[in-house]
């Protein structure tokens, strides 16, 4: 099978293109809820929850990229996108085909990863 990409648009709504790092693994999420758009696939990161939504309209997706509408119904609730290119309003993502399992233990380290960066105040003068 050859690989799918697919446009992340709407960080700016979010956190801008500070979560999205080159390799990163992304979760998207079916939205059966969304007023706007019956077809909405959300993407997400652990501990900061939605980073964005797929394009699904003309003008939000990037020339030899799939719109969530074209890949609604191939696709599960949940599935990876791995980020491969980043632009000035989008973000390019290859779908990723892997072991499921293999995928959700890689996006956990992440997780874990992201939490252990994060810098500790170590000063407790603030509960003094």
């Amino acid at each position: 099978m050859s690989d799918k990409y697919v446009t992340v648009v709407g960080s700016k709504y979010y956190y801008g293109l500070e979560p999205f790092a080159l390799g990163r693994l992304l979760v998207c999420v079916k939205e059966h809820d969304n007023a706007i758009d019956t077809e909405a696939i959300s993407v997400k990161l652990p501990f900061i929850n939605k980073i964005g939504y797929l394009g699904n309209a003309p003008y939000t997706v990037a020339s030899g990229t799939y719109s969530a509408g074209r890949l609604y119904d191939h696709v599960g609730e949940a599935f990876y996108i791995r980020v491969c290119f980043i632009i000035a309003n989008a973000i390019i993502c290859r779908l990723e085909q892997g072991d499921k399992t293999v995928l959700r233990a890689e996006y956990e380290q992440q997780a874990v990863e992201a939490v252990q960066s994060q810098p500790v105040n170590a000063s407790l003068e603030q509960w003094d």
